[in-house]
């Protein structure tokens, strides 16, 4: 019977040492998954094959969803005509056809376009930064696009 007891008790180890065994499996398992922060795409991939990346340097660049938006630049003439919430027509080569967009800010501080002469005589280079979200998909990021006020 005290034999019997010591069996009892090494086979209960045994389990406790598997049990362990697999807590550390899963662990290291789980740190073998990659998650990304955020639901988005793929935008760029920095390192390739057989390129050594350490444990904080980044493999790809990640574009996430709803961070694509058009940036345009309003001329002071047509300021009044584009504030905020106005809807606007976009095309471009390669566009889905009907692309629409929002103006969702215009900065308050005008900037001068390039080449710059500070002189009331240059006041039709005076714009203002605006952005715009697309509705639906939009088109890919660097796209030159072409702006009109949607009816």
């Amino acid at each position: 019977r005290w034999a019997r007891e010591h069996q009892l008790a090494a086979l209960q180890a045994e389990v406790s040492a598997a049990a362990a065994e697999l807590d550390r499996a899963r662990h290291g398992l789980a740190r073998t998954d990659l998650h990304a922060p955020a639901d988005g795409v793929i935008h760029r991939q920095i390192r390739y094959e057989g390129e050594i990346a350490g444990p904080a340097a980044p493999v790809y660049a990640l574009l996430p969803a709803g961070a694509v938006h058009a940036v345009l630049f309003i001329p002071e003439a047509q300021l009044q005509a584009f504030p905020a919430g106005t809807r606007l027509s976009v095309s471009c080569d390669g566009c889905a056809p009907e692309l629409a967009a929002v103006i969702a800010t215009v900065e308050a501080e005008a900037e001068f376009t390039p080449p710059v002469i500070y002189s009331d005589a240059m006041r039709e280079r005076l714009v203002w930064r605006a952005e715009a979200h697309f509705d639906g998909r939009p088109p890919l990021p660097g796209t030159p696009l072409r702006f009109e006020r949607a009816e």
